[in-house]
């Protein structure tokens, strides 16, 4: 009998490792989350509107996908930190939010008041309160203004709608504009073509990446998202970049069937935009090695009448010089401080462009756009 035992107690060990693998728990965790000042439709299905959230400041804001409650003291308009417990699945991944507190609220500026959002109305989402107020998700009312008849069509169609809204200050939203709707299975083809749309244009630009070595716009739909890059050799026509302004303009794009940007114009320029200098604004770009003469007096010539390169202020001049050597691409981090581009570091270089988009812009969030 006792060799029998012996013989069978590795599987009987075996099996009772694995029931305890199977209960494994992962303990509630106080954290803390950072939430947009707007909500987006949960998904193409929903009903319901859901949080934008990130656990960092450098992260990208997302549509929270888990189970987020309690927190009824939001308000559009307002961005806020806040205290919350994160329940976990069997992997370890976040399953639940449940809010605590608020740690700290900032009302977005007037040049971020302005956001879009994509809502499949066939889910009844959008409902008319009266001839010129409707409601959204069953959750804030807004004004329709000179949009009122667009947007009933818009639903009683059942379209997918891109609709543009601005937050008040005090919590409420109203709709500027539509900028597209068409039926789910056209939307695509429909709002190709030429469309009005508004940019945030980034105080700041990057390597196009393009055949011949220029230097390109940045620019964003909401406040809030991420940059991309314009990768068109004339920019915006009738539109003229400054380093260091961030404006808020209205531009007519045209788009090809692939859906990729062909061309766009100016509609209406900004006449105050915002001023980004100094190193409270700091930025990532992206510059040809291949293009560049090592540095002389601690500065560095940029193509494309782009600023200097101010590589002396944080001892950068020699990494510069040496990646300059090898014709390397690299990705810096800087500001602009109303001169130069001042250079804090060489984030990251490489001398194929197929390496570093791999081993250098995949791997930096900040640089959300490709080359």
């Amino acid at each position: 009998m006792r060799w029998i035992i012996r013989l069978l107690w590795p599987v009987m060990a075996l099996l009772l490792s694995g029931c305890l693998e199977l209960g494994r728990h992962w303990d509630d965790q106080a954290e803390t989350r950072q939430v947009d000042y707007y909500k987006e439709q949960c998904d193409t299905d929903s009903t319901s509107l859901c949080f934008r959230i990130r656990e960092e400041s450098d992260d990208s804001w997302g549509v929270v996908e888990e189970t987020f409650s309690g927190f009824s003291e939001f308000a559009w308009g307002n961005r806020y930190v806040v205290n919350v417990t994160v329940s976990f699945d069997e992997d370890g991944d976040p399953s639940r939010y449940r809010f605590d507190s608020i740690a700290s609220t900032e009302a977005v500026s007037d040049s971020e008041e302005t956001f879009a959002l994509t809502l499949y109305t066939d889910t009844g989402i959008l409902y008319a309160v009266d001839d010129t107020n409707w409601n959204l998700a069953s959750e804030i009312d807004f004004a329709c203004n000179s949009a009122c008849d667009e947007l009933t069509a818009a639903v009683a169609n059942g379209y997918v709608a891109q609709l543009e809204f601005s937050v008040d200050g005090a919590g409420g939203i109203t709709l500027d504009n539509i900028l597209c709707a068409a039926a789910e299975d056209d939307f695509d083809s429909s709002c190709e073509g030429s469309s009005s749309v508004s940019w945030y244009i980034g105080w700041f630009q990057s390597e196009c990446g393009l055949a011949e070595a220029a230097m390109c716009l940045v620019y964003k739909v909401n406040s809030s998202d991420d940059f991309e890059l314009l990768q068109l050799d004339d920019g915006i026509d009738g539109f003229t970049p400054v380093w260091g302004e961030q404006p808020y303009i209205d531009v007519i794009k045209t788009t090809s069937d692939g859906g990729s940007i062909t061309a766009v114009e100016l509609d209406n320029d900004d006449s105050s935009p915002d001023d980004r200098l100094g190193s409270s604004y700091d930025f990532k770009i992206i510059v040809r090695g291949s293009e560049l003469s090592k540095s002389s007096g601690g500065s560095i010539s940029v193509y494309d009448s782009a600023p200097n390169l101010d590589c002396s202020s944080f001892s950068q001049c020699s990494d510069l010089d040496n990646a300059i050597d090898d014709d390397k691409w690299l990705l810096l981090d800087g500001y602009y401080d109303g001169t130069d581009i001042v250079v804090t570091d060489l984030t990251c270089s490489n001398a194929t462009l197929a390496t570093f988009r791999t081993d250098c812009v995949a791997k930096h969030e900040d640089v959300n756009w490709s080359i």
